[in-house]
């Protein structure tokens, strides 16, 4: 995980930890580190490919594929990197410390030992896929279309193979998340004109109605 260096930890950590995560405990750490190291497009390949037994997965710099049982390479890299903000927290935020507090605290700095709750967190919010992680990343990136009201004939016909050049086959990994949602998500590189967003939806609604195909 390339990304995750240790100057890039602690600068995020500085910059971005505070208070109210450390109250949050193992499960704010976790959201924490979900958002700042694992969601993004030039943030790691990190995914969780059997959510009921905690099997983690990341892509190294060759794009090999590296098991990280009970997601401990990862842990390491937060406490080394990442606790030095977290102990500080807790230190500066007052001189008697509400139990509540102490107790996140406490949780918190035993992930190494026990680190249940972050772990399952890591396992129930991390994508199972490269693809699913693709599409999460797009939606994060609201590089999205509202779906409007558009009519198509049962007898029309899809008379084109791509749209804004990018070939129609690459729009097939957005199909569920618009059949689930209508909203269309889209690669960086389209362009949004009428006529390739009209053009997209009629692609996914023949493909949904009349073709069936699942992927």
């Amino acid at each position: 995980m390339s990304f995750m260096t240790g100057e890039r930890i602690k600068e995020i950590f500085d910059q971005k930890f505070n208070i109210e995560t450390l109250f949050g405990s193992e499960k704010s750490l976790a959201n924490f580190t979900i958002e700042n190291f694992l969601s993004g497009k030039d943030k790691p390949i990190y995914l969780c490919t059997d959510k009921e037994r905690n099997k983690f997965i990341f892509l190294d710099k060759n794009n090999k594929k590296i098991n990280d049982t009970n997601a401990q390479i990862l842990i390491d890299l937060i406490m080394k990197y990442g606790f030095n903000k977290i102990k500080k927290s807790f230190d500066n935020h007052c001189k008697i410390k509400p139990e509540n507090l102490s107790n996140a605290y406490n949780s918190i700095m035993n992930i190494k030992r026990d680190g249940k709750e972050y772990i399952n967190y890591l396992s129930n919010n991390l994508p199972k896929t490269i693809e699913e992680r693709q599409i999460k990343d797009d939606v994060q990136n609201q590089n999205s279309i509202e779906e409007d009201a558009i009519i198509f004939e049962d007898n029309d016909i899809i008379d084109f193979d791509e749209i804004s050049g990018i070939p129609l086959y690459e729009f097939n990994k957005y199909r569920e998340h618009y059949i689930k949602t209508g909203k269309i998500l889209i690669p960086s590189k389209f362009e949004k004109t009428k006529e390739n967003i009209d053009k997209l939806k009629k692609y996914f609604y023949f493909n949904n109605i009349t073709r069936g195909i699942e992927f």
